[in-house]
This record gives C-alpha cells, sequence and structure tokens, in this order.
C-alpha cells in the first residue's frame, strides 16, 4: 500500500500560517502544502515547528507541473531540516565504572 501524507492546497501563505497557528506539526513529520505559484506551476512545501512554542517553519520540497511532473528537492529531509532556529538542549553525562 501507499504512503499517505497530509496535503494543503493554498494561495496565500500568511493566510495559512494564521490557520495553523496553534497546530502541532512535530519536526519529524511529513506534512505537505501546495502554494499556486502560476497557472500551472505548483511549489510543494513542508512544514514543521523544532518545537510546540516555535513557529512554522516552510521548506521548499519539489516543484510541479504538468508539463515537467514533480521535481524534487536533492536534499534528505534531515539536511533540510539542520536549522533548529537556536533551541537550547540540556544534557547530562553520567560517569560508569566497570571494576573487575
Amino acid at each position: 500500500m501507499a504512503n499517505r501524507y497530509p496535503v494543503i492546497v493554498f494561495a496565500n501563505r500568511s493566510e495559512l500560517e494564521t490557520q495553523l497557528n496553534g497546530v502541532d506539526i512535530p519536526y519529524n513529520s511529513q506534512f505537505y502544502l501546495v502554494e499556486k505559484k502560476g497557472s500551472d506551476v505548483y511549489l510543494v512545501l513542508e512544514a514543521y515547528r523544532v518545537s510546540q512554542e516555535m513557529p512554522i517553519t516552510f521548506n521548499s520540497f519539489a516543484l510541479w507541473s504538468p508539463i515537467s511532473g514533480l521535481i524534487l528537492t536533492q536534499r534528505e529531509i534531515w539536511q533540510r531540516r539542520r536549522n533548529l532556529q537556536g533551541i537550547k538542549f540540556t544534557a547530562g553525562v553520567v560517569e560508569v565504572s566497570f571494576d573487575v
């Protein structure tokens, strides 16, 4: 069975951002949006949040037109999403000794 992904088609990105305000779109999600760029050209964007408190991030994922079909970006998901927008991580270290 083929994978299914949610897709939203929109014309005005600022209205879309308002409508998605408060919607949790996790960093590792596959949530796609389609923006009409011309009469027959569509930009496919991926959307996610680095954390629930951060704004939605949009990345270009692909272009589609009836003539050229789907043209994907060449980068992998973790390369497209490597900017963590200054989020701070807390880490700890536990020293373990194995005396034999």
